[in-house]
């Protein structure tokens, strides 16, 4: 049959996915989209993503190539999967490819009618829909999984266990955990290591739709899916596969059924390959037919994406890679009683979707040993009931709506493994703004300093290590509006600073906790937490003239006066007085004596005759620059030559910290 020479160009197809991730299908099932595609002679690129699958073809699209479309007047169809909210790619012509129930697991529940729907499987095809936009492609390579001339088929032994995004299933079923071996996201390491260990073993358990079940069944292995409240009781495939060597409870007849099937299910799975390439053409024909309208990003939204493009990208790059993955493998397995368990208990808010983002997150992590709490309540007694009643060596509180970084908290439990004397720690986090932008929040290695200048930013999202936090007493009723600084406050009175750690990775991507920027009245109240806490430590409260020494928005009650001369930033001779007073001293300034002995001086001061100048408030360490001058009060602008490396308070509450003086 001849073809053309010059044939008119098709319109290129832009793909929306995440990274190229072997253990899950969908990611799979949309890389895959893009390979076939231009294997049918089909341009098509996906939108920058940080991995891809190297043994397919799936080109990266970078701004140039779209300019040069846009300049030809080739017209993209953009693919997202039904994970994505919205039009972000603001594509002229959108095709929604349903690989799951929309809105169950992140994106919109409803389209726009200028969409084009297609479903992965016929049960996910909405109602009204042209019941041809089926694409169910098999997202199993069966070269690769498969039962023929296995040697191992009468001598099966072992059962597997994959928990999947339901970490909850092994805590819930101990017993059976116990006689498993459990699958991970990392391992086995391989789709070949994988086929392997499903070649030798008698049966695997899921708790979800989850492709590793096709993968058994076509390596002759039955395999249980387990109520869930992630499984409605209809596996994804239905309608093309049937139900053929799957099993729904664990019976010994279930089981049986489900093996005199698996032949039946290697079938229909070869004809489900075969059928997917008119499918395809169906896809192409109608996708290609579709109108194209225009649509143009706003500037706010342009300046916005260009700002977030540098931290994004950093973020992609910090994926685990394949080698990555299995040495981490290797180090869980070989240490696997010394793993820690964590448990998260998510705090509700008022938006109901907040809670199944954060909930959809925390069950994408591919550590197992996860446990998810919805809270009934932020009340503190709430709170501390599911702490006493969690089984897990470590506690975390989060807030619904954060979301977590793919591997954060593979790097914690690597870190945490190796901290027995660990009470407490801390990430590093990614801020999103309500307008969109982010930014990034590296923490430094605990600092007591920054803990009482900055506790919005240094006092959230901290893992407490469960008997330090019972043995603490929990939080504390009087202080709900700053349970964790509380806390933190408390462990620092009973053991000091040691215990404390930071793990140098991002974890949370966490909106901004913003303050009240009122001034407290002095004297504190009773329910202040830091100058309680002060007063435990016999740190005696600044003098009334001294309450204009802050931090930033956030307008403390005790000034660094009071501090111990131990814990203070600042080195430099330019930041204390020229002549260190005596504590017993009259200063000019609010004419009462400081009341400490020896170690202690006056707020006022302390500042150098620059920053005593009248009106100055613009920071004078050249570190933050005339940007951050109304937020340095007068009485705390530092006066320092840029090699001590000093700061001020104003720094300290915008997030500006360059450097510091290291104590």
């Amino acid at each position: 049959m001849s073809r053309p020479l010059h044939a008119p160009p098709q319109r290129p197809y832009y793909i929306e996915a995440p990274a190229y991730r072997r253990t899950s299908a969908g990611i799979r099932v949309m890389h895959l989209l893009c390979h076939l595609l231009n294997r049918s002679g089909h341009d098509a690129w996906l939108y920058p993503t940080a991995a891809t699958n190297p043994l397919w073809h799936t080109p990266i699209l970078t701004p140039q190539l779209a300019q040069q479309h846009a300049q030809a007047g080739r017209q993209p169809i953009t693919v997202y999967p039904e994970v994505i909210p919205g039009n972000p790619r603001h594509g002229g012509s959108v095709v929604r490819y349903l690989l799951n129930r929309p809105g169950l697991i992140g994106g919109d529940a409803e389209f726009p009618a200028s969409d084009l729907i297609f479903a992965y499987t016929q049960h996910l095809l909405p109602a009204g829909e042209n019941p041809e936009h089926v694409l169910f492609m098999p997202p199993i390579d069966s070269s690769i999984f498969h039962n023929r001339d296995n040697p191992h088929e009468e001598q099966r032994q072992g059962w597997l266990m994959y928990p999947g995004r339901h970490a909850a299933a092994l805590e819930e079923r101990q017993e059976l955990a116990a006689r498993c071996t459990l699958i991970t996201s990392t391992w086995p390491a391989s789709p070949q290591e994988m086929a392997e260990v499903l070649r030798r073993s008698e049966r695997v358990f899921c708790f979800e739709s989850t492709s590793i079940a096709l993968e058994a069944v076509l390596c002759g292995c039955p395999a249980t899916i387990l109520p869930s409240p992630l499984f409605n009781g209809t596996p994804l495939g239905i309608e093309e596969l049937g139900t053929h060597g799957l099993a729904f409870d664990d019976t010994p007849q279930a089981l049986q059924d489900a093996i005199a099937g698996i032949p039946i299910a290697q079938e229909k799975y070869a004809a489900a390959e075969s059928r997917f390439w008119d499918q395809l053409e169906v896809f192409i024909r109608d996708t290609q037919a579709m109108p194209y309208t225009p649509v143009a990003a706003s500037r706010p939204e342009q300046s916005i994406a260009q700002k977030n493009a540098p931290i994004q990208h950093w973020l992609d790059q910090r994926q685990l890679g394949e080698a990555q993955s299995r040495l981490i493998a290797q180090r869980l397995e070989a240490h696997a009683p010394c793993a820690p368990r964590i448990d998260f208990i998510v705090l509700p808010g008022t938006d109901p979707s907040a809670a199944r983002t954060t909930l959809h997150s925390l069950k994408a992590q591919g550590y197992p040993h996860v446990g998810i709490h919805i809270a009934p309540s932020t009340d503190v007694d709430a709170l501390n009931a599911l702490a006493t009643q969690s089984a897990a060596q470590w506690l975390c509180f989060v807030q619904a709506g954060t979301k977590l970084t793919p591997a954060g908290i593979t790097h914690l439990a690597l870190e945490l493994m190796d901290a027995p004397g660990c009470r407490a720690a801390c990430a590093d986090e990614i801020v999103h703004e309500p307008t969109g932008e982010i930014s990034t929040l590296l923490r430094p290695d605990f600092n007591l300093d920054m803990l009482l200048s900055w506790p919005a930013g240094m006092a959230r999202h901290w893992f407490f290590r469960r008997d330090a936090f019972l043995e603490a007493g929990g939080f504390d009723a009087a202080f709900a509006g700053a349970r964790e600084f509380a806390l933190l406050l408390r462990l620092i009175e009973t053991g000091g600073l040691a215990g404390l750690g930071h793990v140098h990775e991002p974890l949370f991507i966490a909106a901004p906790r913003r303050l009240p920027t009122t001034r407290t009245k002095w004297p504190p109240s009773k329910g202040t937490c830091a100058p309680a806490a002060t007063s435990r430590r016999s740190w005696t409260p600044a003098c009334p003239a001294a309450t204009a020494c802050c931090t930033g928005t956030r307008r403390s009650p005790w000034c660094p006066s009071s501090w111990p001369r131990t814990s203070r930033p600042w080195r430099s001779a330019a930041c204390a007085p020229s002549a260190r007073r005596p504590a017993t001293r009259t200063t000019k300034s609010c004419g009462r004596p400081a009341r400490r002995a020896a170690t202690t001086w006056c707020c006022s001061a302390m500042a150098s005759p620059s920053c005593r100048r009248a009106g100055s408030t613009r920071c004078s360490t050249m570190r933050c620059g005339p940007r951050w001058a109304s937020w340095a009060p007068s009485c705390c602008a530092r006066t320092a030559p840029s090699s001590t490396r000093a700061w001020c308070w104003g720094c300290a509450a915008r997030r500006s910290i360059l450097s510091w003086a290291p104590m």
